[in-house]
């Protein structure tokens, strides 16, 4: 699907054949397009690739995405970079991803997702660098109003990705 320069691509297919695979690539998307179909106010550009095999058994997604400017209700997170690459040989998703603002790395996500392992399938850590509170304003809507201060710490997430432990710390300078 091509539209002035944003472009949606998927080739392949899925299927019960575990080395078959959907591939989906994106230039160029203006994610406020999808606005009126999730009901959302995103905003932002999408690039990257995105590839799914073994849907009927284990899903398999590897992934390579950036999102320039990426914003959520009229906040700007920031900038995200994120590579999802599977291990055929631990049988695992390695993950390595990011957000930044201002060429600083605010968010950084590291680490792997084992899916046959049954407890703690989750073995990631997040690193919080200066990130400024008013981030999280949209998503805490009900909970939290005019937040302030930056946060600095390091989360260990584990468990499952239904039902993920956050253990760490994380200090709040200047917060309200």
């Amino acid at each position: 699907v091509l539209n002035q320069d944003q472009l949606i691509m998927a080739s392949g297919k899925l299927s019960p054949d575990s080395v078959q695979r959907l591939n989906l690539e994106a230039r160029n998307f203006r994610l406020e397009s999808l606005n009126p179909v999730l009901n959302t106010a995103l905003g932002g550009t999408l690039n990257g690739k995105l590839s799914i095999r073994d849907v009927y058994q284990t899903p398999i997604v590897e992934s390579e995405l950036v999102v320039r400017a990426l914003s959520y209700d009229k906040t700007l997170i920031g900038d995200v970079r994120g590579r999802g690459e599977w291990d055929q040989t631990t049988q695992r998703l390695n993950v390595d991803a990011n957000v930044s603002r201002s060429g600083t790395d605010i968010l950084t996500l590291t680490g792997n997702y084992t899916p046959q392992q049954k407890t703690n399938p989750l073995a990631l850590k997040a690193t919080i660098n200066d990130a400024d509170l008013k981030t999280l304003e949209p998503f805490t809507t009900g909970l939290f109003s005019n937040l302030g201060g930056t946060a600095a710490g390091t989360v260990a997430v584990s468990g499952t990705p239904s039902a993920p432990v956050l253990t760490g710390e994380v200090a709040v300078r200047g917060g309200r």
